[in-house]
């Protein structure tokens, strides 16, 4: 993801908790949130009423985004916090939308079965995930959905801006590629230089001799 998308308010989030798609709260873009103490929290609207509806968090800061998640639950125990590139981030060809995947291993086997007394089993997204898999290792996705227009008007931009950066990026290995192959060759060439100096010096010491021996 290019950092211009910090420019957009977004219009939805994806919810680690349950793994859908709530409404976006918030009223600032995602640049707002550019520190540990400005921070957008979102809590998970699919949670049965009186439970611990979770505390979701991220913040941009440089080049990063920084995300974490408390439990909901003692048997998951879903405390991830990490950071990653924005540019990391990933851009759907065909949606307004972006994500990025966080591996996650939950403190005990989770599933229907597993966590069969529990009033969020149809909506867990831990509990989705455990029973596609090994009922512990999964892989939960973030992510941000914008409004179509938007979304469109600054990815144009965006791609605009990434393929410039990458023709420079060419353009510049071309040109690193061009300055060591010349270096090679002054190199090559003070060596055969240097080698035929020492054969003519050699060739006069040789005829001081000779002449020496007449």
């Amino acid at each position: 993801m290019e950092k211009e998308f910090l420019n957009l308010t977004p219009k939805r989030f994806l919810c680690p908790y349950c793994g859908k798609w709530h409404k976006w709260t918030k009223t600032r873009e995602l640049g707002y949130y550019d520190s540990s103490t400005r921070q957008a929290v979102f809590k998970c609207a699919n949670v049965p009423s009186g439970g611990n509806q979770g505390d979701y968090r991220i913040n941009f800061s440089d080049d990063f985004l920084y995300y974490s998640t408390e439990p909901m639950c003692l048997r998951a125990n879903m405390d991830i916090n990490g950071i990653i590139p924005i540019s990391s981030i990933v851009e759907d060809p065909n949606r307004p939308i972006v994500t990025f995947d966080v591996s996650f291993t939950s403190q005990r086997d989770v599933g229907m079965y597993e966590c069969s007394d529990c009033d969020f089993k149809e909506q867990c997204n831990c509990v989705r995930l455990g029973d596609k898999g090994d009922n512990c290792h999964m892989t939960i996705t973030f992510g941000f959905e914008f409004e179509q227009s938007d979304y469109n008007q600054l990815a144009g931009s965006a791609r605009l801006a990434r393929k410039e950066r990458e023709l420079q990026e060419r353009e510049n290995a071309v040109k690193g590629k061009e300055q060591s192959l010349q270096e090679r060759e002054s190199a090559l060439r003070t060596r055969e230089l240097e080698q035929q100096q020492r054969q003519a010096e050699q060739s006069a010491q040789q005829e001081i001799k000779e002449d020496a021996t007449m």
